[in-house]
């Protein structure tokens, strides 16, 4: 018989992938494949507004999630990164701070 397990990895990811899960009632799935996920502390604001903090403390209560203090230069580099999000034709929301959470993912 074929052993298909496979080690579970750690991420970092923005708000984007856990809402969907929160949404669609899959947390087990993201649990399936990482062992913890890191989060910076900006994008707790936007799970707020989302509705979804509880849930998001559920992971963090159970270690799953842990929350990141960002170095100043790594503040500051996402900045960067979501300024050139903000300008992009590809995107609609041409504030750079609306994309400061996914650019701190980076």
């Amino acid at each position: 018989m074929r052993d298909y397990s496979m080690e579970k990895m750690v991420g970092v990811t923005n708000t984007g992938p856990l809402i969907s899960a929160f949404q669609c009632g899959r947390v087990d799935l993201v649990k399936r494949f990482f062992s913890h996920l890191y989060i910076s502390r900006i994008q707790v604001d936007e799970f707020v507004r989302h509705s979804a903090v509880c849930a998001l403390n559920a992971l963090i209560s159970e270690n799953f999630v842990q929350i990141l203090d960002l170095r100043e230069e790594e503040h500051q580099r996402a900045i960067v990164v979501s300024e050139k999000i903000a300008v992009s034709p590809l995107t609609k929301q041409k504030e750079p701070a609306h994309h400061l959470p996914e650019a701190e993912a980076t």
